[in-house]
């Protein structure tokens, strides 16, 4: 009777603990992720009791080809090469899988926006701006019609712009869509215009700015302007002109170490047919402050920061994905930035103290495999141990052993003593990475 009474107490448990889900985990769901360009971002549910996840990937379903252990997290970014993947997630220790989704990298583009067609003259000129979200536009093409939703004309562009002519003398009709390697976007709203005889001049489409200020740094830049043949910068700084200032048309982007304050800007383009473009002011705050972002607080005056620990993990993670920009930042292979530019775009996710040093302390000369970690209390930009060797604050660290050899690869060495030992300075800079369109 003991017997009996015992096993069904004990049955009568095991079915509460499966009702309840004890005894078997919830499997996480992997949503679909994120595309921008080839950043993509993963996202999950949790699930009860794990303490870490595996990403898994293959090029076919079912069947995964590696993995990339996780911490305790619901969510992981990451540059993709371009292909088409399946992924899934695992529960660690559990081993509890998600469903499976198939990733395309890059992903079509998104329809263009706010397309503008003007006259100049018995020209045309057409400006465009890529839509958000979706996959890295290679190209565009302009659909021009006699009939409204035709597509009598194609015309590819590598720009988001356009200028040529002359036109026939009619009503015309334009979209713009936006092409890469995954395929075409969607149109963009169409426009029209009705072309006379003996052409007409309108105003220059508008020029939209991006502006960025960083420890007294100011960048302005605007897209080319098809068919422009002059760009004039106004300017103010706290409500007084300094401008204006003419540019040829080769130049859409200036940057200098400028005066703190606020700044009104705008750029207005000039046509052959004397067409101008209306204002488009934008202001912005150049107040000497460093990015938003994580940063350690600063250290007393004369002290440093220690080097964070890591930063060896985080270029390994890199290199493990990413081997053709380890061998790419060589001089052998074509030598670029990109292996040590997605490296600090990866690393001031964890301080935006991290940035790159001029090699030997020279401006204007910088390295494909060096790192830099301010660690003074000194500002970011400029920021240097000064001509003394006594005062190591900044931190410089060489990414890739063996940098040009056979099998270049990860190396994460401090080298601050050995450079300053040669009489080079250690200065901290973001320059290159900002000239080269990143944002800090």
């Amino acid at each position: 009777m003991t017997g009996r009474f015992l096993r069904s107490i004990a049955g009568v448990a095991a079915a509460w603990l499966l009702s309840v889900g004890i005894a078997s985990a919830q499997a996480p769901a992997l949503a679909q992720p994120g595309v921008s360009g080839n950043n993509v971002t993963f996202s999950w549910s949790a699930t009860a009791g794990a303490t870490g996840y595996r990403l898994d990937y293959g090029v076919g379903s079912g069947a995964y080809l590696g993995g990339l252990t996780l911490g305790n997290v619901t969510s992981y970014s990451i540059a993709a090469p371009n292909g088409v993947f399946f992924i899934r997630i695992v529960a660690l220790p559990g081993g509890e899988t998600s469903n499976e989704i198939t990733l395309q990298v890059p992903a079509p583009p998104s329809a263009p926006t706010g397309l503008v067609v003007s006259r100049n003259g018995r020209g045309v000129i057409a400006t465009w701006a890529p839509g958000s979200g979706g996959g890295t536009p290679t190209g565009y093409q302009l659909i021009a019609s006699l009939t409204s939703g035709g597509a009598d004309f194609v015309i590819p562009s590598v720009a988001p712009a356009f200028g040529g002519g002359p036109a026939p003398a009619t009503t015309l009709y334009f979209r713009a869509v936006a092409v890469n390697a995954a395929g075409q976007s969607g149109p963009s709203p169409e426009v029209s215009i009705t072309m006379p005889e003996a052409g007409a001049c309108d105003p220059a489409p508008p020029v939209p700015l991006s502006t960025f200020a960083f420890s007294g740094y100011l960048s302005v830049s605007w897209p080319s302007i098809a068919g422009a043949t002059q760009y004039v910068l106004s300017a103010k700084l706290n409500g007084q002109e300094l401008g204006p200032f003419g540019f040829p048309t080769s130049v859409t982007r200036i940057g200098r170490v400028v005066p703190l304050g606020s700044y009104e800007l705008s750029v207005k383009a000039f046509t052959s047919c004397g067409g101008q473009s209306p204002d488009s002011p934008v202001t912005v705050l150049n107040d000497g402050a460093p990015p938003a972002g994580p940063r350690s607080p600063d250290p007393a005056p004369g002290q440093r920061l220690s080097l964070p620990g890591y930063g060896r993990d985080v270029i390994n993670a890199l290199a493990a994905e990413r081997p053709d920009l380890v061998f790419a930042s060589c001089r052998e292979f074509g030598g670029n930035n990109r292996f040590m530019f997605e490296s600090v775009r990866r690393l001031r996710q964890r301080d935006t103290r991290w940035g790159l040093n001029w090699k030997r302390g020279n401006v204007g000369d910088v390295s494909q495999d060096i790192v830099a970690f301010n660690g003074s209390a000194l500002p970011d930009e400029g920021a240097s141990t000064g001509p003394s060797a006594s005062n190591f604050n900044i931190w410089i660290v060489d990414m890739i052993g063996g940098h040009c050899g056979p099998r270049p690869g990860p190396n994460w060495e401090d080298v601050t003593g050995l450079t300053l030992e040669r009489g080079a300075r250690a200065v901290w800079t973001l320059l290159p990475y900002i000239e080269a369109g990143f944002t800090p």
